[in-house]
């Protein structure tokens, strides 16, 4: 079951469920399915032993582990992340059955065994819940096998990806686990398991899965050589590949091909490099691979920066362990520059996700009960409107986040223990001050305002990570039109509406979603990049009419 935020239409058993040990156990739930913060910097490192150059410039980073599980059912193996993940980073973990030419996936005849393998394995790590199933499978050195062996087809792909997943989310604590299917092999040529090329085989897989099966999305990009304008280039490849990038910005065609139904998950680009066309390092060791270090992150910092895009959450160099692979050596570490070149990167505060409020202001959310009729939602709406355009949903929580000074909740219609709700704020979003008033049509009483005291840190941190889509209504729009947006609202799921862009955008939370209605009256081509600036990692719609 996946947990959503705390709603006022929630089950309830007592006075005191609002207390959230009691609410998880009435909703069934396992506090281990609460997802794990993630880093917002887009910083990290192929394989651990560089988290310490993080840490010194005061970030948390993405961390890229490879494992080689293998494919016996009854190996429960595991291993423990929590070193890495409770000092504040970002741990994703690719589970491979080998490595050439074992094949990262085994035989079509064993996936049910690695599906069941790659089930023990999770359930027997801790500090982790974010799984790549395989790597580069249109690559033939990949196969089970290598080159000669059994191609790993699109289909074969999706049978194992599915199988791998569906067993790892049935293991307790790990139903809302990430796993992301398979970077492609960036640049491979057309195989007979991709006739389509790598970035088609990519999208057939994503298709064939669909939405509901993708967690996240995961990809490789790289520079043909060390020259650093080459992270800026926008040459091509040649046929078959005439449209696609030759350089790092490939990363481009891979987001601009992802399906419309996947445009909200999350991208991490996992391995980046500079792919040299010589024997030896595969790192330069020139000055220019610093430059080079800092262009790729300042590239992806300016495509985060506009928030029609999808955010890129990671950008991951290739790799910290020595590893040959062919004449090529992969060690960063064994190359000063581009150690120096990665941490000078790091000096600068690029970050995927930003939710600190731009300005101090005062907030005010009402929320309604969820048992609130329809007619009564529509006069607290209109009760909003007339006082000032107050933002209104059904969210504890929306109401609870961000570090501002004064966070001010009314709530309509909770007729349960008022202390009990004062408790949990208290609790989780120390700081606000709570009003209570009664429902249309149930009374006119008006109870508080009652504080609680905000904590020494982390004020306004969400209490957990959840998904939310806030509701945007021009200042400018009438009430006619803003009534259309509030009774959309209750038809599609009961959304958070009202007319602060700030409120929309802030909170530290992993996935933050506007809409924008009649956006005719504002300026997208201006809008976008103030979200991309100053809320970074917040994805924007826009709605140019009204529902």
């Amino acid at each position: 079951m996946k947990l959503s935020r705390l709603r006022t239409d929630a089950p309830r058993r007592s006075a005191t469920l609002v207390l959230l040990a009691l609410l998880v156990a009435a909703l069934g739930l396992s506090p281990q399915l609460l997802a794990q913060e993630q880093p917002p910097w887009i910083f990290g490192m192929h394989d651990p032993g560089g988290e310490g150059e993080m840490v010194a410039k005061g970030k948390r980073g993405w961390i890229v582990f490879t494992e080689a599980i293998g494919s016996n059912p009854g190996d429960q193996g595991g291993r423990d992340y929590t070193p890495w993940s409770n000092a504040g980073h970002g741990v994703i973990v690719r589970l491979n059955n080998g490595y050439e030419p074992n094949g990262t996936l085994p035989h079509p005849s064993l996936y049910n065994n690695f599906a069941i393998r790659a089930g023990n394995f999770v359930a027997n790590s801790s500090g982790a819940d974010i799984w790549i199933i395989g790597n580069e499978t249109n690559l033939p050195r990949e196969w089970p096998g290598g080159p000669t062996g059994t191609p790993i087809t699109v289909q074969n792909y999706v049978d194992a990806f599915r199988l791998a997943r569906n067993n790892i989310r049935s293991r307790p604590g790990h139903g809302n686990d990430m796993v992301i299917p398979q970077a492609s092999g960036t640049y491979g040529p057309p195989t007979s398991s991709s006739p389509g090329g790598f970035l088609q085989y990519w999208v057939d897989i994503l298709n064939s899965l669909g939405a509901d099966e993708v967690d996240g999305l995961a990809l490789h990009a790289y520079t043909h050589g060390s020259d650093p304008n080459l992270v800026f280039s926008n040459s091509k490849m040649g046929p078959p590949y005439q449209n696609i990038n030759y350089h790092f910005r490939v990363y481009q065609n891979y987001m601009n091909a992802i399906p419309a139904d996947m445009r909200r998950k999350p991208v991490f680009i996992t391995e980046t490099d500079q792919t040299r066309e010589v024997s030896g390092y595969n790192w330069d060791n020139v000055p220019h691979t610093r430059t080079w270090m800092e262009n790729i992150h300042q590239e992806i910092s300016n495509w985060n920066s506009d928030a029609t895009h999808q955010p890129i959450r990671a950008v991951v160099p290739f790799r910290w362990f020595s590893a040959n692979e062919g004449d090529k050596n992969y060690c960063i570490p064994c190359v000063g520059h581009a150690v120096e070149g990665w941490k000078q990167a790091m000096n600068t505060d690029r970050r995927w996700r930003r939710g600190a409020p731009r300005v101090q202001y005062n907030r005010e959310y009402w929320v309604i009960d969820g048992r609130a009729a329809q007619w009564q939602v529509e006069n607290i709406a209109t009760q909003a409107f007339n006082a000032g355009k107050k933002t209104v949903g059904f969210s504890f929580d929306d109401a609870g986040v961000g570090d501002l000074n004064n966070r001010h909740v009314v709530v309509w219609g909770w007729n349960q223990s008022r202390q009990s709700l004062i408790n949990w704020y208290q609790q989780h979003y120390g700081g606000v001050t709570l009003e209570f008033r009664d429902l249309p049509g149930e009374g006119s009483g008006i109870s508080g305002t009652y504080t609680t005291s905000a904590p020494g840190s982390d004020r306004g941190k969400p209490r957990f990570q959840y998904e939310r889509e806030y509701w945007v209504v021009p200042q400018n729009a009438g009430y006619s039109d803003y009534m259309k947006v509030i009774r959309h609202s209750l038809a599609n799921g009961k959304r958070t509406v009202g007319f602060s862009y700030d409120d929309a955008g802030i909170g530290e939370l992993n996935q933050r979603h506007v809409v924008v209605w009649g956006y005719s009256w504002q300026n997208p081509a201006g809008l976008a990049p103030w979200y991309g600036t100053e809320y970074t990692g917040t994805t924007v719609q826009f709605a140019n009419s009204y529902p």
